[in-house]
């Protein structure tokens, strides 16, 4: 599952990148849109995964072979995927260059080396979506302010693997009776070499 504070550090690093690069948005904050209760000061970066988080995108996959050069071992592998697609959005009054920039930015983030390893020591592999989109919000009661967008995908993938000792014999056994019993026996069904 996808971890939302992980996610928010994701989005406060890209918001300190933006900040160094784009001197009308030295002071832009970043919200959750289903956290923003009022319109915070403007500019300011606005966040929101498509996906509820519990529903994001989700596979697992667990294989076993033996290991290459010693075939008394078995490697056993476990791996999950998590992805969550977000839309993130920049928004000012009524300048549309500020937004533009900000978003242009925030992409440049995720492009860098700094910011790939910054989400990547969280775990994470950051996938622009889509190319930079404008258009008209309506946050305010009585202005129309731009508002410039792009879509990511954070993916999130953890990988187990273990080593076991390969199998030569199988048995099987039922249990009759009741544990304690003294009248409880163990039947030996089948057993089976390799």
């Amino acid at each position: 599952m996808v971890n939302m504070a992980t996610v928010r550090e994701v989005m406060r690093e890209m918001t300190i990148f933006v900040r160094t690069k784009v001197p009308a948005a030295s002071t832009i904050k970043h919200r959750r849109a289903s956290q923003l209760v009022e319109v915070p000061s403007l500019p300011f970066i606005l966040w929101n995964p498509t996906d509820d988080e519990a529903e994001a995108e989700h596979q697992n996959i667990q294989r076993s072979t033996v290991k290459v050069g010693d075939d008394t071992l078995v490697e056993k592998e476990r791996s999950e995927t998590n992805k969550l697609t977000i839309n993130i959005h920049a928004v000012d009054k009524t300048e549309p260059d500020v937004p533009f920039d900000v978003i242009k930015q925030a992409r440049q983030f995720f492009k860098t080396q700094a910011g790939k390893d910054f989400c990547g020591a969280r775990g994470y592999v950051p996938r622009i979506m889509s190319q930079i989109v404008t258009n008209i919000s309506n946050l305010r009661e009585t202005a129309y302010l731009p508002r410039v967008s792009f879509t990511l995908r954070l993916d999130f993938v953890s990988k187990l693997i273990e080593e076991i000792s390969s199998i030569d014999t199988l048995g099987i056994e039922i249990d009759t009776g009741l544990s304690g019993d003294p009248e409880s026996k163990s039947i030996p069904i089948k057993t089976l070499t390799t």
